[in-house]
């Protein structure tokens, strides 16, 4: 896998691009994070941001939703030939891990969910793109299941998945930013709903990821 902190000499007279591809949660923090990277960095997401706003439990518009949509959205910007991001910055997880809440049937299985990463890896590793993955954030499950009666979530499940990502991105060699250890560090009263973050959590969030890119894009 490409290092992340590959430049060529064009990058150099003009603020890279980092295309970040996430949940809802990475749509709240990129305002933070935008400002913050400044005109060295060029931050771009997915489509329609806003309309992935108005809902952020259904993954529509900006959300990039479950790691089968993000593959989709992934193969389809190759087949259109515009994978050319100076750099790539990437999470899902989230929305693999909502159960029903009658059948508690996971959205996407952890066999599924292994299988749509090494799918997305393959293609990031043939379009020659720095990549960085972002680990999923925590979930408090008395507070997520007693907001959240359509589908239930469990930090267990969060464990899980972000243990298949690790081994996959480690064996890539593509670094991965430990969003799910900072925001657990930041302490109680970080969530403004069962699952999302405060203003003031999310510019910390986005913070965290400014220093950590800082780092790698040299």
């Amino acid at each position: 896998m490409e290092p992340l902190n590959r430049q060529s000499e064009t990058v150099t007279n003009r603020a890279a691009t980092l295309f970040l591809l996430g949940d809802s949660i990475s749509l709240q923090y990129s305002p933070y994070l935008r400002k913050m990277l400044g005109g060295k960095y060029r931050l771009v997401q997915k489509e329609n941001p806003d309309e992935a706003m108005r809902n952020l439990d259904n993954p529509t518009g900006g959300n990039g939703g479950d790691s089968r949509m993000v593959l989709d959205y992934l193969l389809q910007r190759e087949a259109a030939g515009v994978m050319n991001e100076d750099a790539l910055i990437l999470n899902c997880g989230l929305h693999d891990i909502k159960r029903k809440s009658d059948t508690r049937n996971l959205q996407v299985s952890p066999v599924d969910y292994e299988s749509n990463l090494k799918q997305i890896l393959a293609l990031i590793a043939r379009c020659n793109i720095p990549f960085l993955w972002i680990r999923t954030t925590p979930v408090e499950d008395e507070r997520h299941n007693r907001l959240s009666s359509e589908f239930h979530r469990y930090n267990q499940d969060v464990e899980i998945y972000n243990g298949i990502a690790d081994r996959l991105m480690l064996e890539a060699g593509v670094p991965i930013l430990d969003l799910n250890g900072f925001t657990r560090s930041l302490g109680d009263g970080v969530y403004c709903d069962h699952v999302h973050y405060t203003e003031a959590a999310r510019a910390q969030q986005a913070a965290y990821i400014a220093g950590f890119l800082a780092s790698y894009m040299k």
